[in-house]
């Protein structure tokens, strides 16, 4: 698997189409990380 600098990662988020941005940044998403994180334990 590749390994990316900060930057790259960026550029890389930037050329997402601006749905999937808003998706991954959401309170939505982050609310079932969580819940997702509480169930199996993981810190």
């Amino acid at each position: 698997m590749p390994k990316y600098d900060e930057k790259q990662l960026w550029d890389l988020f930037n050329k997402l189409p601006d749905d999937l941005k808003d998706a991954i940044f959401s309170e939505d998403t982050a609310d079932s990380i969580l819940s997702i994180c509480q169930r199996y334990k993981i810190k």
